[in-house]
């Protein structure tokens, strides 16, 4: 049967290129939400002053299957524990691939690959109760004793997305309240940031979104007070490059 709600608690949610699809990373596995079926049953359920609790009870309802089965297996045996996932799709092989990055809480950053799960058109052969399981295949570089990462975020746009850099990068928020980002394609640490003082970051919550041009983070802006969304053009932060708050994150 199909379940509407996820059976295990989220660690990443990143929609497909074409909006269509949402990608959400579990525990254990990656589960595929078709946004089209779900936003016809929201439609057809929800009367003509749509409200809140309307839509609530048609994304509840038997009639909106947002999750049928799994698509993935993530790498728990490998990694541990995850405390963040990501992903995005990149244009590699022929159709393209739908790229992955774990943080477990050991510590470091890791990639994984699979068919382009955007592309696939059987949504129902996709999510089954058997998913193909996700293996490692490298490990991203970084800096000696850096803290673990806590938030991660894919951009894969073309290259004039992901700050003019020519490549997909990866940004992670770590422990110590370091903010970096490093291309997929050269390996180098395009700059580093203080999204909080390392003292403050140890108890502060903290995510990572994006689309093709900004970066959105949200922390709060003083430990224990309310959270924030920071927004800033990943271009405008490659440009700063850092500077000395990225020698105070070791780079």
């Amino acid at each position: 049967g199909t379940q509407s709600r996820l059976p295990e608690q989220a660690t990443g949610l990143f929609p497909t290129p074409d909006g269509t699809r949402l990608l959400v990373a579990g525990e254990e596995m990656v589960h595929v939400v078709d946004l089209e079926n779900l936003s016809a049953s929201v439609a057809s359920a929800a009367p003509a002053d749509t409200n809140a609790s309307a839509v609530a009870v048609a994304a509840d309802s038997a009639a909106a299957p947002m999750f049928a089965g799994a698509a993935l297996t993530l790498p728990r045996a490998q990694l541990g524990t995850l405390a963040a996932v990501a992903g995005g799709v990149l244009p590699l092989g022929a159709g393209g691939a739908t790229v992955f990055a774990f943080a477990p809480e050991a510590g470091g950053v890791y990639l994984s690959s699979s068919v382009n799960l955007s592309a696939v058109s059987d949504l129902d052969a996709l999510n089954t109760s058997s998913p193909a399981a996700l293996e490692v295949a490298l490990r991203v570089p970084r800096g000696p004793g850096a803290a673990a990462v806590r938030a991660l975020h894919l951009c894969t746009s073309e290259v004039e997305g992901c700050g003019d850099t020519g490549e997909p990068a990866l940004w992670a928020a770590d422990a110590a309240g370091c903010l970096t980002a490093t291309g997929l394609a050269s390996g180098k640490v395009l700059g580093a940031w203080r999204w909080a003082a390392a003292d403050a970051a140890q108890h502060s919550p903290v995510a990572l979104a994006g689309n093709s041009s900004h970066l959105q983070l949200l922390a709060p802006c003083v430990a224990g007070h309310r959270q924030t969304v920071l927004s800033a053009p990943y271009s405008d932060l490659i440009a700063a490059g850092g500077g000395s708050e990225g020698a105070a994150c070791g780079l």
